[in-house]
């Protein structure tokens, strides 16, 4: 170490001067971390099994704390007051399984009991086993949490779990920048965005910045003791940071800054910041600057972000917060039950309501209150506020500056729940674990001691527990989350499809029985009594209740309607009407489907025809997709309400004159455009549309030339004297467009008509071939007199580029 003369001073001066030093270390004490080394080989592990949402991820978070908690209980607590906070915490989700009868129900669970005979087990959990599952994976969290802070370390064994952290979370990094470069996706997460190990990209965000924080104490410590084994720190954060930036993460980029304060603020309490002001934050900002300017996308999506904070009210996170809490407020002090928000949700959906699923709340506080009521939340508070306590007294003693980064990573972690449910993961929740136990001092106090057969009890459970879902995942049984509800749902189709009603049932009371808020089921069992006896009052019921049970998302009624198609036209137009007042990605395709289904059954077009007059949209679309005198009775019952079609839009009066056109009567259109020529911006066009419809193409030609601008062709800069080399090379390589479009330009200066119709035919054959080439394509037809290909080709340059 270095005074700020810069003068060496001698060993013994550093060692007076420990409150100054970053750690200081005896030569001959030997490092203690082999248990967290252990631990953190799991976690990868965990990890790379895609952390979460499958069977063998699962799985595996229980049996990691199983089978240590079985082997090596920890003896002691950490303290009585986190015992006791833990206890409450467990204690409270348990209130899923406490009668019903002791508060009072929502109004909607009221109609789904009155209104629609729906049946809800005598708990508050309408879901029992899933419920049960939330809480197994809850104490398992807890458990792993406790075994951490029973594994031995010392200053020396800090720095080892420091640096191996590096290698692991740099390997990620460097795994995840590859994956983005590559344009690779991790296995279960192909519909990602970004490469992420997880479903959702968000959970690796947090990995990365957790990670990039913990990592940079480490790294920046050792500029201050000259220690090359902390090059690995500064390493790993700078790939975390570029694998942030590389996966385009607003919020993770702003994660790992917001870490990186903290870490300055906390070691501003232990020594002085001047050092790390003039050395640490021009590296990174350095690094940041490097990284980020050829990224432009990234920059654009982060100063959005920053620029633009009024937009986060508008965005659909907020909305799903502003329902969640309308959640809370019908169930303030126990919520719905652990595990349920997903099966209530939809009965909340006003200001979220959109085509998209709501799995979670977005945020791990709101999901804890939601499922388990402000009194779970209190308890997990006070988990929270006891573990800062804890903190007290983070600088003292050896090592304390690894504490310091420890506690930032995990400050950073409680900040991202705010906004994601990383805490719901066991990927990234057992990483942040990790992490908040090695934020804690070791205690030197009596601490309150666990038995150990109540220990290797949970983990005997645990155990149990998880082989259980192994064997699941192993055997390839699905009976357990999305994958159970797939299964069923095949099952229960093959059956109806083979005649097996009796198999069908059962299989369908099943699922009902353990879901009665998915609406699915009600939905198989209104098809089963379709097929099975064709009693339509009993059908509608359970249809009713699938709409009520889902009321925002409209492929309940649209799914609806089809199945009441062989059945009742009336009630297959009723779904529908209902389905164009719900929410879908693209409710054009919907409608499109439906017209399609009327086509050849003249009865059934009419009725769709009374349904395409919900809106002007609508009504356009479906006069769109007629034709010869079906078409011309809706447009003359157009005419009739509005002679000049005017309440529908330019556009929309355009593409209805061009299908009246195309598929319709010609004299009743040449007689609306010679009414309302001047009410149309481009009656040139349709005028030309319809001489085609009449075979009078010199006329169609002779408009369309009038109207159009010359195409421009590109400068391509070249001599004279080169063209008989670049028709040589063009010859070769007829894809080249810089030397095609030369010639081009070449040829029609010099009026050479037939190299250049060559030159303009080799260009049109792309996928994406030049405007130029089109038009002059056209152009030159009229000019070699080939009227027929000439309008062809005009009617594609003006379809194509108009």
């Amino acid at each position: 170490m270095k005074s700020s003369s810069g003068t060496a001073k001698s060993s013994l001066f550093a060692n007076l001067t420990a409150s100054r030093a970053t750690v200081v270390l005896k030569s001959n004490e030997k490092p203690i971390f082999v248990s967290h080394l252990i631990a953190l080989v799991g976690i990868a592990i965990l990890i790379l099994l895609g952390g979460s949402h499958n069977l063998f991820a699962l799985s595996w978070a229980l049996l990691l704390p199983g089978v240590w908690l079985l082997l090596r209980p920890p003896e002691f607590g950490y303290n009585r007051a986190l015992d006791y906070a833990v206890l409450a915490f467990l204690a409270l989700q348990l209130f899923a399984f406490l009668p019903q009868i002791y508060w009072q129900d929502a109004s909607w669970k009221e109609t789904a009991v009155d209104s629609f005979g729906i049946e809800f087990p005598f708990i508050l959990s309408m879901q029992p086993g899933r419920s049960l599952d939330a809480w197994v994976t809850s104490l398992a969290g807890i458990a792993w949490f406790y075994l951490l802070l029973s594994f031995p370390v010392n200053p020396v064994g800090r720095k080892w779990i420091h640096f191996w952290v590096s290698i692991v979370i740099g390997v990620f990094a460097a795994v995840v920048l590859w994956g983005n470069l590559r344009g690779i996706r991790y296995f279960g997460a192909e519909e990602a965005t970004a490469f992420t190990f997880f479903p959702n990209r968000n959970q690796t965000t947090n990995l990365m910045a957790v990670g990039g924080v913990f990592t940079f104490g480490f790294g920046l410590e050792g500029f201050r003791r000259r220690k090359l084994v902390n090059i690995a720190g500064l390493t790993a954060s700078a790939l975390c940071l570029g694998a942030l930036i590389m996966g385009v993460s607003r919020a993770g980029i702003l994660l790992y800054f917001v870490g990186i304060l903290i870490w300055f603020i906390c070691r501003r309490w232990r020594s002085s910041i001047r050092f790390y002001i003039k050395i640490g934050l021009p590296i990174l900002l350095l690094f940041f600057s490097f990284l980020i300017s050829s990224n432009q996308k990234s920059v654009s999506r982060i100063s959005d972000f920053l620029m633009s904070p009024t937009e986060w009210d508008e965005a659909f996170r907020a909305s799903v917060y502003r329902d969640s809490l309308e959640m809370i407020m019908d169930a303030p002090l126990t919520g719905v039950g652990v595990g349920n928000f997903e099966a209530v949700f939809p009965q909340y959906r006003e200001e979220s309501r959109n085509y998209q699923r709501v799995a979670h709340p977005e945020s791990d506080y709101l999901w804890v209150a939601t499922e388990g009521g402000l009194l779970l939340l209190v308890a997990l508070l006070g988990i929270l506020f006891i573990f800062f306590r804890s903190c007290r007294g983070l600088s003292e003693g050896k090592g304390g500056s690894y504490r310091v980064a420890a506690l930032a990573a995990t400050i950073v972690f409680i900040l991202h729940s705010l906004v994601d449910v990383s805490g719901h993961r066991p990927g990234t929740a057992y990483f942040a674990l990790f992490v908040a136990a090695l934020t804690l001092p070791m205690r030197g106090v009596v601490r309150p001691k666990l038995p150990k057969l109540l220990t290797r009890l949970v983990g005997l459970a645990l155990m149990i527990y998880g082989a259980f879902w192994l064997f699941i995942g192993v055997s390839g049984q699905p009976s357990k989350g999305e994958a159970e509800l797939v299964y069923l749902t095949e099952q229960i189709d093959r059956a109806i499809q083979q005649g097996d009603f009796e198999k069908a049932h059962a299989l369908v009371e099943r699922r009902i029985g353990s879901r009665p808020m998915d609406w699915q089921g009600y939905f198989q069992r209104a098809q089963l009594t379709l097929a099975e006896s064709g009693n339509l009052s009993a059908a509608a019921l359970d249809f009713r209740r699938a709409r009520f049970v889902e009321p925002v998302l409209a492929a309940v009624s649209y799914d609806e309607g089809f199945v009441w198609l062989p059945y009742d036209y009336g009630r297959a137009i009723s779904a529908w009407r209902k389905t164009l007042n719900r929410e879908a990605e693209n409710m054009d395709n919907y409608y499109g489907r439906i017209i399609r289904a009327g086509r050849g059954d003249p009865d059934f077009l009419n009725r769709i025809a009374q349904l395409s007059e919900t809106s002007l949209h609508y009504r356009h679309l479906f006069l769109l997709s007629l034709r010869g005198e079906t078409l011309m009775a809706e447009i003359e019952r157009e005419l009739v309400r509005d002679p000049s079609l005017s309440q529908f839009s330019t556009a929309q009066r355009e593409e209805i004159l061009d299908r009246w056109i195309d598929r319709g009567d010609l004299v009743s259109a040449q007689a609306y455009l010679d009414l309302y020529a001047d009410e149309l911006p481009d009656v040139w066009w349709l005028r030309a549309l319809l001489y085609e419809a009449q075979a009078k193409f010199e006329p169609a030609v002779e408009t369309v030339r009038k109207h159009l601008e010359p195409a421009l062709i590109p400068e391509v800069p070249f001599e004279v004297d080169d063209v008989t080399r670049i028709e040589r090379a063009y010859a070769l390589t007829k894809s080249d467009i810089v030397k095609g479009t030369a010639l081009l330009k070449f040829y029609l200066a010099n009026d050479d008509i037939i190299k250049a119709l060559d030159i303009c035919e080799s260009l049109s054959e792309g996928k994406d071939p030049p405007a130029y080439a089109l038009y002059w394509r056209a152009e030159l037809l009229y000019r070699l007199n080939d009227i027929v290909e000439s309008w062809y080709s005009f009617e594609k340059y003006i379809q194509l580029y108009r």
